[in-house]
């Protein structure tokens, strides 16, 4: 590829966004867990509920497999050797991501996007069907944020430059809301 394809480079930099909010939204959801594990239905409740949602939602967006998206398979689509290249220098393939995509498709299509008509009795059957790990999923979006990372900085002669949220802010706020008398 080169710079003259300005769909791949705007797909690409848009891509690293959403894998970006991805990865920080999971940072901070798994703070907020740790932090207050029980919650009063409050404020951050939502809030906590709120990032889990974002963060399958951007990962949905980078992994739907529709032809007519620019998702990762369209990187792919345009050039499969680049992506391949820089997935395997870290670890990872293209059928582990595409393990993914299909699961994360489920889950879009039967309970985060749409209420499947059989699903609707059961919406955490659909997260068994889909059976998504959190191990998996970090695995995969961590490992194809520096492959990403990689192929931006070879396609466009420099890094990314965005940072991802790691939510080490948030146990103070917790605390300051706590100090406050708010009920966590």
């Amino acid at each position: 590829m080169n710079q003259g394809d300005d769909k791949y480079g705007r797909a690409l930099t848009r891509l690293l966004h959403e894998v970006r909010f991805a990865i920080s939204k999971r940072n901070a959801y798994n703070e907020i867990c740790r932090v207050a594990p029980r919650t009063s239905w409050g404020f951050f409740s939502y809030c906590s509920l709120a990032l889990f949602n974002d963060m399958i939602a951007h990962a949905s967006k980078v992994l739907d497999m529709h032809p007519d998206c620019t998702s990762f398979w369209y990187l792919v689509k345009c050039d499969e050797r680049t992506v391949n290249l820089a997935l395997k220098s870290h670890s990872l393939e293209l059928s582990d991501i595409r393990d993914l995509s299909e699961k994360l498709k489920i889950v879009r299509d039967k309970t985060h996007f749409h209420i499947d008509k059989q699903k609707v009795f059961s919406p955490s059957g659909v997260w068994n069907e889909a059976n998504i790990t959190g191990d998996e999923f970090n695995h995969i979006l961590e490992r194809m944020w520096v492959a990403l990372n990689l192929i931006h900085k070879n396609y466009f002669g420099f890094p990314f430059g965005q940072p991802i949220y790691d939510g080490s802010d948030i146990e103070d706020i917790i605390d300051l809301a706590r100090a406050g008398g708010i009920v966590i």
